[in-house]
């Protein structure tokens, strides 16, 4: 019997790796990595090694999305994309896929190195105020660093403006600042 329990812990201790990871699992799939020198696509999509990634837990601005401040338009959505070049692109990221769906780009949280501490890409165009938290796909995992964008009036947060899907739409339904919104209806 020793030498049955011997044999068979030897055999299962060989093959359990190899039989569990052929299965899929959502670990596996948010361990997938991709780094490389980031060349911003637009308020949301970087290419890293030549393959589009879409942050993920955001809400970006459209590119062409106005925003108002003071009664004035001003182009926010550009400003967005300025934005995020000027922090990631053409430095090296590591993005960690989220989730892959086949016709899209995949969704990953993607980091950059800055005074030696990797920071979230995603979150810090939130808390600068520069994209909003997409709740339905980040679960309010971003919620402090939109709270923080809003308290200090950073970026879009400075005055009122459209959802992205709002402004594509045509919806005329304003957020931010009460004042400068009631002015728009």
């Amino acid at each position: 019997m020793y030498k049955t329990s011997k044999h068979f812990c030897r055999t299962f201790c060989l093959v359990a790796p190899l039989l569990f990871s052929a299965l899929p699992t959502a670990q596996a799939q948010e361990s997938e990595i991709v780094s490389g020198v980031a060349i911003v696509k637009n308020c949301s999509a970087l290419f890293v090694n030549g393959q589009k990634i879409t942050l993920w837990g955001i809400e970006p601005l459209d590119p062409d999305q106005k925003c108002w401040q003071e009664g004035a338009a001003w182009s926010c959505g550009h400003e967005a994309v300025t934005i995020l070049r000027h922090y990631v692109g053409g430095k090296q990221v590591t993005c960690h896929i989220k989730n892959r769906q086949d016709d899209k780009s995949p969704q990953a949280i993607c980091y950059r190195m800055k005074k030696g501490k990797q920071k979230d890409i995603g979150k810090h165009l939130i808390k600068k105020g520069w994209a909003l938290e997409s709740v339905a796909v980040s679960k309010g995992a971003y919620k402090a660093a939109q709270n923080k964008a809003k308290h200090h009036k950073r970026g879009v947060w400075s005055g009122c403006f459209q959802t992205a899907q709002d402004w594509r739409d045509g919806i005329k339904r304003f957020v931010g600042d009460p004042k400068c919104a009631q002015n728009k209806k």
